[in-house]
């Protein structure tokens, strides 16, 4: 039901994006190859993986660590099955994936100083 839904967000960036795995990327529906994630705090305060493709991918990439950075987003949830293998057989577990799919950087700052009073 909320799938899809248009979203701004703001996260101080880590300079900690990578490849996403390519699980996550069938789940929702994101090209394995060209897609990457990193697990963020947004400025509300809540903890949120973030994926992005492409162009928007190497954008994010270059932006310096600890820039303030704003983005419009769509929320995202998918399915898919993790296979573990045992000594005699393999098993697929049901797993999700849930996060926010970068569409495009609106906004880079840098991060404030805190100023000693």
């Amino acid at each position: 039901m909320f799938a899809g839904r248009p979203v701004i967000i703001e996260f101080v960036n880590r300079s900690s994006f990578h490849s996403a795995y390519p699980d996550a990327c069938s789940a929702l529906g994101l090209e394995i190859g060209a897609t990457v994630v990193d697990s963020l705090k947004l400025s509300t305060g809540i903890d949120m993986r973030l994926f992005a493709e492409r162009d928007v991918a190497l954008t994010l990439c270059r932006i310096p660590k600890g820039s303030v950075v704003q983005a419009s987003a769509v929320t995202a949830f998918g399915a898919y099955r993790e296979v573990f293998f045992t000594e005699d057989e393999f098993v697929a577990k049901p797993e999700t994936e849930i996060g926010l799919i970068i569409k495009d950087v609106l906004n880079i700052r840098p991060k404030k100083e805190k100023t000693a009073e």
